[in-house]
């Protein structure tokens, strides 16, 4: 018996030999996360926001990021905030999101955010003295200046415009507003008599843009300062069938029903934003910051008129393949 125990216990002390000096020399190997980012777009839409959702994941395809895009059926100021706390829990590496100017709780969650040392840079609307990284986007005024100088070239100089905005409460409505005012204001003749708030709600949108028709019967130039109040007037005007035959309209963003609108005479223009690069740039921001490199507090990027004699510099189908979580 005693022989037995013996040899099991210098078996076991053999084997454990070979187990442990086969192991020599053997690195271990430590298995690296990648960063992870998010995206928390005002929408979840095949245009603008689908063109910044795939910039975002093409530059973390690029970088070696893991992404995730966020977005919403409507502007729902609560239901982004939620959605950037919900980020701020599951500790990601960064967050992009559009700014709200006139909420609390948003600056309160950004607060959050950098307490929680998660960088954010904010796209398409900054928000003043807000705690984020950087803001990337539009330079809102000058696209307002562009829409300005297009309603008084199709315009002559002589009209009466109403301009239909989200909401004031959004920074970037303010600033096209400005924008737009500041340039036309040259124009004498040139009159703002109203502006129509739609909450980028299609609902809402048809209703007061019907009314603002009927109202106004001296109206004679539109100005459309974001996507969904331009595809509303484009659709009211299309199915009156050549009642608003003479009213100008110069809308904001790309789309094909908007290309098709121009085409037909429909609309004059329409502001195009290269949100591709808004989503691109922020992600590319997001890396630099976690390598503790320093990055510019402003980030414009493009943004230029679309006639009917440009319309084949849009590429329609940036948006179309981007995954997007929705609420």
């Amino acid at each position: 018996m005693k022989k037995v125990i013996a040899l099991t216990i210098v078996s076991f002390l053999i084997i454990n030999a070979m187990l442990f000096s086969s192991m020599e020399g053997v690195e271990t190997i430590e298995t690296e996360t990648e960063p992870r980012m998010t995206l928390i777009a005002p929408f979840a839409n095949k245009m603008y926001w689908g063109s910044a959702a795939a910039g975002f994941t093409d530059a973390g395809r690029d970088l070696g990021v893991s992404t995730k895009c966020i977005g919403f059926t409507k502007i729902d100021v609560e239901k982004q905030v939620s959605a950037i706390r919900s980020a701020i829990y599951a500790k990601v590496d960064g967050i992009v999101t559009a700014g709200t100017e006139e909420s609390e709780e948003f600056r309160q969650v950004l607060k959050e955010a950098k307490e929680a040392g998660i960088p954010v840079v904010l796209v398409d609307s900054d928000v003043e003295n807000a705690d984020r990284i950087c803001y990337i986007g539009t330079d809102n005024y000058d696209s307002g200046r562009i829409a300005g100088e297009d309603v008084i070239a199709t315009t002559g100089g002589k009209a009466k415009v109403a301009v239909v905005v989200s909401t004031m409460e959004v920074e970037n409505q303010k600033e096209r507003l400005r924008g737009f005012q500041d340039t036309v204001k040259a124009y004498p003749e040139i009159e703002v008599i109203k502006v129509v708030e739609g909450n980028s709600d299609s609902r809402i949108l048809n209703e007061r843009i019907a009314r603002l028709l009927e109202e106004e019967k001296d109206l004679t130039a539109v100005f459309c300062a974001e996507g969904y109040g331009t595809t509303s007037m484009c659709q009211i005007i299309k199915d009156a069938k050549g009642e608003y035959d003479d009213l100008k309209v110069v809308g904001f963003g790309v789309s094909e029903m908007k290309n098709q609108s121009i085409e037909e005479g429909i609309m004059y223009s329409t502001i195009y934003q290269n949100s591709y690069d808004m989503g691109y740039r922020a992600l590319d921001v997001l890396m630099r910051v976690l390598r503790e490199e320093e990055v510019p507090p402003l980030d414009y990027t493009e943004v230029k008129s679309i006639r009917k004699n440009n319309l084949e510099e849009i590429n329609m189908d940036e948006g179309k393949k981007v995954e997007w979580q929705i609420y």
